[in-house]
Parts: structure tokens; sequence; C-alpha cells
């Protein structure tokens, strides 16, 4: 069962690795809608990662599945440190995309709301490997992950909108 859970893992994480590469390779060809293609695909994978990682938080908390405990558990713990490396991926893409159009770094919300969503990803991910007991951090655990959830769709909305202006 142990070997079967981590081919999983090792499944999503090949994927995202590919779509990365994929991205990188369709970076710079044609009009500058298409030059940001990259950093979008990776938000979007990042976006569908968030949900993946809410649904195991969700599942392991309530107990929905009780024979997948443990499982769930597993898969949320690796998901999030996942999302988190494809935040901190997508933001650094997202500002090397800028420098190479030759605009200022940091120059409106969208740049300063990645950077929040990566810091507090990194918080979130960081305490929660550290701490022995989560009971303790339970709430303020649920009320960052649907903090950087809101964070992503209003990055989602701002980053389309940058394209489309």
């Amino acid at each position: 069962m142990r070997k079967v859970k981590h081919r999983h893992l090792a499944v999503i994480g090949v994927l995202f690795i590919l779509l990365a590469v994929f991205a990188a390779a369709h970076e710079g060809e044609g009009s500058n809608t298409y030059d940001w293609l990259g950093h979008a695909t990776l938000a979007v994978a990042g976006i569908l990662l968030w949900i993946l990682v809410s649904a195991s938080g969700i599942l392991f908390k309530r107990k929905v599945f009780k024979v997948w405990e443990r499982n769930t558990f597993t898969y949320h713990k690796a998901l999030s440190v996942l999302f988190t490396l494809v935040m901190i991926v997508t933001f650094i893409y997202g500002l090397q995309v800028t420098a190479s159009h030759g605009e200022p770094l940091m120059s409106d919300n969208h740049g300063w709301i990645g950077l929040a969503i990566v810091v507090l990803a990194l918080i979130q991910t960081i305490i929660s490997l550290l701490l022995k007991n989560r009971q303790k951090i339970r709430v303020p655990h649920k009320i960052l992950g649907y903090a950087i959830g809101i964070l992503l769709l209003i990055q989602l909305i701002l980053g389309v909108q940058s394209v489309l202006t």
C-alpha cells in the first residue's frame, strides 16, 4: 500500500515538472500575450494544487473516509509542499518574464499579491512540518489556507486583466 501511495505522489510531481518544461519551451513564441503562457500555466497548476491540498485537508479533518485517514494526511502534507514549490517557481518565473520585457519588477498589485502568496505558503508549510502538536495551529492553519485560496482567486483575476489590457 505504501509504494502505491508514493507512486501517485511521484506521478503528480512529474506531471507538474513536465508542465513547467512545456510552459518554458513555449515562452517567447510570438506576441506579448503568449510570452506569459508559461507563468499562467504554472499559476493555473498552482490553483489546481491548492484545490487538491484543501480537499485532502477537509477529507482528513472530517474523517470522511476512515480507511484512508492516514493516506489522506500524507497526501495533504506532500501536496502542500508541492504547492509551495510550484508557487515559488511561478513567482520567480513571473519575475523573470517581467524583467525580460523590460518592465519594472513589482510595479503592480499582481506582483505583490504573488509575493504574499509565496510568503504565506512558506509560513504555512514550514510551521506545519516543524510542529509535532498540530492541535495548537489548527484554526490559524485553516484561516491561512483559505486566505491563500482567496489571494489565488484575486491573482487569477488580476493576471487575466493585465494580459487583456
